[in-house]
């Protein structure tokens, strides 16, 4: 299936997508579903809104997913892991520019235009790089297991943007039920 195939049937998971490694075929999943969060912006309020969680989310997942991928293929001595990994931070890098570029300033065609485009280099990413090492991956069952080993150290050490949270100030909870 050719990547702008997948882009006219909107952004569906599609088992062309699937390496056949339970673990990675999530992670791509739940990035099919990120960009999906795109379809049906109703204004430029949501579209600002939607485009900012969407990239910063796909920035994240992404780079997760990245190092259980690469950790797979070093346990397997993939021939093409450095070329796969330096299209990782490629893809990363396309990501953060994006971000930098749209985050808080998109409106509904540019959250439109910004579906298509992430979809359309997802599609790449999948069938051009990742379909390339199914056939290095000669036992399912210990990719499987190598890609779940070290899944919440991989997320504690993601770096999310820096950025103070607001949080509401807590009531005590004596306070709260006084006012019941």
């Amino acid at each position: 299936m050719h990547t702008s195939s997948v882009v006219r049937l909107g952004v569906r998971w599609s088992n062309t997508l699937k390496v056949g490694i339970p673990a990675l075929d999530a992670d791509r999943r739940c990035l099919v579903r990120v960009i999906s969060l795109l379809q049906g912006i109703r204004d430029a309020d949501e579209a600002r809104t939607m485009v900012t969680a969407t990239l910063e989310t796909l920035g994240l997942y992404a780079r997760f997913h990245f190092a259980r991928e690469e950790r797979v293929l070093e346990a397997f001595n993939y021939p093409g892991l450095e070329l796969h990994r330096s299209e990782h931070q490629a893809f990363a890098a396309d990501l953060e520019r994006l971000r930098r570029r749209f985050g808080g300033r998109a409106d509904r065609k540019a959250a439109a235009l910004l579906q298509s485009a992430l979809a359309e280099r997802l599609a790449h990413h999948v069938l051009l790089y990742d379909m390339d090492y199914r056939a290095f991956i000669d036992d399912p069952a210990r990719a499987e297991q190598i890609a779940r080993s070290g899944c919440a150290e991989s997320l504690l050490s993601l770096d999310a943007p820096r950025r103070p949270c607001r949080r509401r100030p807590r009531v005590p909870q004596t306070a709260a039920v006084a006012m019941l």
